[in-house]
C-alpha cells in the first residue's frame, strides 16, 4: 500500500486556445514524485491501434514477396547444380543425399503463386498495444512530465490515435 505524498504546491490550467490541459505538484523529494508518477501510470489503460493497409501497400507486399521467393528459388537452384555438379561427390552417398534435399528445396522454393493466399488486407493490418499514459524525467526541470490521451474507446485506428487530446501533469521534486 502506498502512502500518500505530501504535496507541498499544487496548480492546474487549461489552455482553451491550443485545447490542452496541465497539472503540476511539487513533492519534497524525487522519490516521492517518482511515487506519485508510478502511481498516475498505473491508472492509465491500454487501447489497441489498428493500422489497416492501403491497397497499393498489399499490392507492393505481394510484389516485394514474388521478388524475395524468385531469390530463394535461384538460390535453390544453384544449390542444386552445386550438388549435381560437385567433382569428388559423383555416386558417393553423401552427395545423393544433398541432391534429394536440395531438389526437395527447389520444389518448395520454386512452387507456383507464391504467398498469393498469405498477403492480404487482414494480414497486412497491423495492432498494436498502446498505453495512454507515458512519463519522462527531465532533469534539468527536477520534474516528471507525464502525457495522458484520453479516450473512452479500447479499439481504434491510428489516425483516431493521432487525433486524440493531450493533457500534461507535472511531478515537480
Amino acid at each position: 500500500m502506498m502512502t500518500n505524498p505530501i504535496k507541498l504546491i499544487t496548480t492546474c490550467s487549461v489552455a482553451a486556445s491550443v485545447l490542452l490541459s496541465s497539472c503540476s505538484t511539487k513533492f519534497k523529494s524525487k522519490v516521492e514524485a517518482e511515487n506519485a508518477k508510478d502511481e498516475f501510470l498505473w491508472n492509465g489503460k491500454e487501447v489497441v491501434v489498428i493500422t489497416t493497409p492501403t491497397d497499393r501497400e498489399i499490392e507492393d507486399a505481394k510484389k516485394d514477396a514474388r521478388i524475395k521467393r524468385a531469390r530463394e528459388c535461384k538460390r535453390a537452384e544453384e544449390k542444386l547444380n552445386s550438388a549435381i555438379n560437385h567433382p569428388y561427390g559423383k555416386g558417393k552417398i553423401a552427395n545423393t543425399i544433398a541432391i534429394a534435399y536440395a531438389r526437395q528445396e527447389v520444389a518448395e522454393k520454386c512452387s507456383l503463386n507464391p504467398n498469393a493466399d498469405e498477403i492480404n488486407k487482414e494480414t497486412l493490418t497491423r495492432r498494436v498495444t498502446k498505453n495512454t499514459r507515458k512519463c519522462f524525467d527531465e532533469f534539468e526541470t527536477r520534474q516528471f512530465v507525464c502525457e495522458t490521451s484520453k479516450t473512452n474507446k479500447d479499439e481504434m485506428t491510428w489516425e483516431e490515435w493521432l487525433e486524440l487530446k493531450t493533457y500534461y501533469t507535472y511531478f515537480r521534486y
